[in-house]
């Protein structure tokens, strides 16, 4: 049916005049630093496409463009461009992210979350189940026999374990030190990393091995789906051990090898070592409580060098003290794995090769302190500023950094 031109006209003039002049949105004058924030987020690389556009039609606003124009710049309609300028002279920075939407409703009751919480967090054994691991399909069948909550997906189990922070986690080990003087062991040897004597030298000394003579597996880069392939069974052409000391205020290390790890050979390697180095300076030694750092070594010390040479004990079960250790892991990942020795002298010819390499481009080695400051610094973004903020989550750590920093100052 066509409708008349009249009728047509009747119905326009009864649409109200959106061309209000009283409409038009200016952003309000910037409080503490939402200037720094903004222009912040605006150079972001890492943050949303949207919150960026966002923050620049609040920067052009306050540069006194209207909000026609910011459109035509930013690509937003008019409309919604007072709109994010309305939320932000309302909410601040925070009116500029999205708000969290519903979704779908879950199909599960909060009772129902809990008792699969309680379940996955207790030992299958305790719950008389004939397994020591729960799996999701365990679970999922455990929790539809034995508890009120029926069958649920796996996926709907996955999703409220993540709800709660609760993940699949391997078992960690830990050794704690039963050495009666612990502390006292332990303020001497920091003391040595972080404050050292005048005019004394610090070398931490350990051994690496036995190693065996064998062929090692590794880490390659190679094309997807193309590792690198080595026999499953190899001949073993012997062990050794490497002796080596760390100075960790420059990095240097000096290292030798040897088929065998006794008192004999600690005196051999020290003595190679202590005579290279300056007479002027002291020296303190840094060691395990091994058999070979016995009473002849220490005999033999005193004997030849006096009170020039002192050493200290870390604590039982505390290898983590000595700053050689980390150079060890070093050396296992650099020398040790993808090689292939034959004989001790290909193990020596590696070990010298590598100290050369090494020693051209050491460091020294920091004694390290957790740092609060550091430790808790994104914590009151994402607890208090940005909680409940979609795009939160969506921040790359370096922006959550930046704006956590700009909002503890402020």
């Amino acid at each position: 049916m066509r409708v008349p031109k009249e009728g047509i006209i009747k119905v326009l003039n009864q649409i109200p005049n959106r061309k209000n002049p009283q409409m038009t949105v200016y952003v309000r004058k910037f409080e503490n630093q939402e200037n720094e924030l903004l222009q912040a987020l605006k150079q972001a690389i890492s943050a949303p496409v949207q919150l960026v556009k966002r923050s620049e039609i609040v920067l052009k606003s306050a540069e006194g463009k209207k909000a026609a124009e910011i459109g035509a710049e930013v690509g937003l309609s008019v409309g919604r461009v007072r709109e994010w300028l309305k939320r932000f002279n309302q909410y601040g920075i925070l009116g500029l992210f999205d708000l969290p939407r519903s979704g779908r409703p879950r199909d599960y009751t909060a009772a129902q979350a809990l008792k699969v919480v309680e379940v996955a967090t207790t030992k299958p054994t305790e719950l008389d189940a004939p397994i020591n691991t729960w799996s999701l399909s365990h679970l999922q069948n455990y929790l539809a026999e034995n508890t009120p909550v029926g069958r649920l997906c796996r996926g709907t189990i996955r999703d409220i374990l993540n709800e709660h922070g609760i993940s699949y986690q391997a078992v960690q080990r830990w050794q704690e030190t039963t050495d009666p003087d612990f502390e006292t062991k332990k303020e001497a040897i920091v003391n040595c990393y972080l404050q050292p004597p005048a005019n004394t030298l610090i070398l931490c000394f350990d051994q690496k091995g036995p190693v065996q003579f064998r062929r090692y597996g590794g880490q390659h880069y190679q094309p997807r789906k193309q590792p690198v392939k080595i026999p499953d069974e190899y001949t073993r052409h012997g062990t050794g051990y490497l002796l080596a000391a760390l100075n960790p205020h420059t990095g240097q290390v000096w290292g030798r090898c040897f088929a065998k790890y006794n008192s004999g050979t600690v005196i051999w390697f020290l003595g190679w070592l202590l005579r290279q180095l300056s007479e002027a300076m002291q020296i303190i030694i840094i060691w395990d409580n091994a058999s070979p750092h016995s009473k002849t070594v220490k005999h033999w010390l005193r004997k030849h060098f006096g009170d020039r040479v002192q050493w200290l004990h870390i604590p039982v079960k505390a290898a983590w003290l000595n700053l050689i250790e980390a150079w060890m892991s070093m050396f296992e990942r650099d020398v040790i794995r993808n090689s292939h020795f034959t004989s001790l002298s290909d193990f020596s010819l590696a070990v010298q090769h590598y100290l050369t390499y090494y020693n051209a481009q050491c460091h020294p080695f920091r004694w390290g302190y957790k740092r609060k400051r550091r430790l808790f610094l994104v914590a009151p973004l994402r607890r208090t500023v940005l909680w409940g903020r979609a795009c939160a989550d969506a921040l790359s750590q370096r922006l959550a950094r930046r704006l956590a920093k700009a909002i503890i100052t402020s």
